[in-house]
């Protein structure tokens, strides 16, 4: 059950055209600063390897702890960025927040799948493919 949570969480970078026209509308931003966003999201998901390297050393409890801080961390962030800054914010900022939201999702991801392909033995395949497919 809490492998599927933090495949569901994992995925809700995927929902960013949700909220990108209302980024685009409160900073002035063009399409291709928005996209440039969306594209570090996806690049921050992608560029999983140095987070792959905190779960081999220190197993999914400390992975875990750092994708609960950089993807709800990140959404909270964005979140007070939307409500409360009045002024334009240069793309840099939302483009770092963005790529952090991937490394959060990206780790949740990971932390998901790797333990149950540790757990489950003969049945990995089985179970990592239905985690998949939610």
């Amino acid at each position: 059950v809490m492998s599927i949570f933090l495949i569901i969480c994992a995925g809700t970078c995927n929902y960013y055209p949700l909220y990108l026209s209302n980024i685009m509308t409160k900073y002035s931003y063009s399409k291709n600063q928005a996209y440039l966003f969306a594209s570090f999201i996806h690049l921050g998901y992608w560029f999983l390897f140095p987070l792959g390297f905190i779960y081999d050393r220190f197993g999914p409890g400390i992975s875990l702890i750092i994708a609960c801080v950089c993807l709800p961390g990140s959404y909270t962030i964005l979140n007070i960025m939307i409500m409360m800054v009045k002024s334009k914010i240069h793309i840099a900022p939302m483009v770092i927040l963005g790529f952090i939201m991937g490394q959060g999702s990206a780790l949740c991801f990971l932390v998901s799948i790797t333990t149950n392909l540790y757990n489950f033995g003969e049945n990995a395949n089985l179970i990592s493919g239905i985690l998949i497919t939610n």
